[in-house]
């Protein structure tokens, strides 16, 4: 007899929190804005605004990392069940994707991998420069890519970028592009 497959969430602790957390989840998710609502009530304060748009010094306290990580960890499973979310998600990120791709491939000197996934395989075809030092050049501006040479059959030369908002996809184009134009000047 077959055993029924069982799922696990695993949710972040205290230091995992961020202002902004849950925002866009709210945004595009009425089970999430749910959940954040239900919090605010049953607190008998706007949790909700301190995750949004509250300090981060504030965010940080004990009393109230707690049950802003909690909240945003089960707003985050009720957006997860939610069906129309999940599909609507799927949808965005796949018109973000194209937009994406065709931003990347404009910069020039990289080759973009097809992908139906949120993650876009490039390869860098200027000798210059190395995907552990453009790791490192965008990390120090805040934006985290993979560098992908420790993939069996990948070198140096290959990276890995995630489909995120269009926001966030456009600070990595023009974060990208300085410092190309950089290291080709």
């Amino acid at each position: 007899m077959a055993e029924a497959v069982k799922t696990a969430y695993v949710f972040p602790g205290q230091g995992a929190q961020w202002v902004g957390m849950g925002k866009d989840l709210c945004e595009s998710s009425n089970s999430a804005r749910a959940v954040f609502k239900h919090a605010d009530e049953a607190l008998g304060f706007p949790i909700s605004q301190l995750c949004f748009d509250g300090s981060e010094e504030e965010l940080r306290l004990t009393i109230n990392v707690q049950p802003a990580i909690v909240t945003f960890s089960l707003a985050l499973l009720a957006a997860i069940k939610d069906t129309e979310f999940a599909e609507n998600t799927k949808r965005i990120i796949a018109k973000e994707r194209t937009r994406f791709v065709k931003m990347l491939s404009e910069i020039g000197g990289f080759h973009v991998f097809p992908s139906e996934t949120n993650f876009l395989l490039l390869k860098i075809l200027n000798k210059k420069i190395t995907a552990t030092a453009l790791k490192e050049k965008m990390a120090k501006e805040g934006i985290l890519i993979r560098d992908c040479s420790t993939f069996v059959g990948l070198d140096d030369s290959y990276f890995r970028v995630t489909v995120r908002s269009s926001t966030d996809n456009l600070k990595l184009i023009k974060t990208l592009k300085e410092i190309i134009n950089k290291k080709s000047s």
